[in-house]
């Protein structure tokens, strides 16, 4: 008797703090329904040609894991923002969507600062978030798995 309870107490603190290291994770995969959305985003420039989505896999997102840090060594596109960068990509909320753009496989990486994704929703864990505006706390970046490359870094504009 005295073990299964001592065994329900240990169980129940493991998937405690399976579902604590599960919050506290800042990316997400999103769902086949949520990766249509981004790739619809996505389309919205004349000279891409998305071909539709494709299933991440948590291999394809431990290759981009590894080397997020790369993302620092971008600098902004955006005028109001020139010579800056992202010095810790990894400490933003980040929504990862496989998009086939062009006929090639890529990662489509949607970012919220620490504000927009930590404000006790979860929201950003389930649904594409597209804001217009909002400067640098918004900014998404294309990788492709096969080069391990970042490209097309985006940030957001000022209202």
């Amino acid at each position: 008797m005295m073990w299964s309870k001592v065994s329900l107490l240990l169980l129940g603190l493991i998937l405690m703090g399976q579902r604590a290291i599960q919050l506290e994770k800042r990316y997400v995969i999103l769902s086949p329904t949520e990766s249509e959305n981004a790739a619809k985003y996505v389309s919205r420039w004349p000279q891409e040609t998305v071909n539709g989505t494709w299933a991440l896999s948590q291999s394809d997102v431990d290759g981009l894991e590894s080397n997020i840090s790369h993302i620092a060594d971008i600098p902004f596109p955006h005028p109001a923002y020139k010579g800056s960068q992202i010095p810790h990509p990894e400490k933003y909320y980040r929504q990862y969507a496989g998009v086939i753009l062009n006929g090639r496989k890529i990662i489509y990486i949607n970012a919220l600062c620490e504000a927009a994704g930590n404000d006790g929703e979860s929201y950003w864990r389930e649904k594409f978030v597209f804001v217009y505006d909002g400067g640098k706390c918004f900014w998404n970046v294309r990788y492709d798995p096969e080069t391990k490359i970042f490209s097309l870094l985006q940030v957001n504009g000022l209202a």
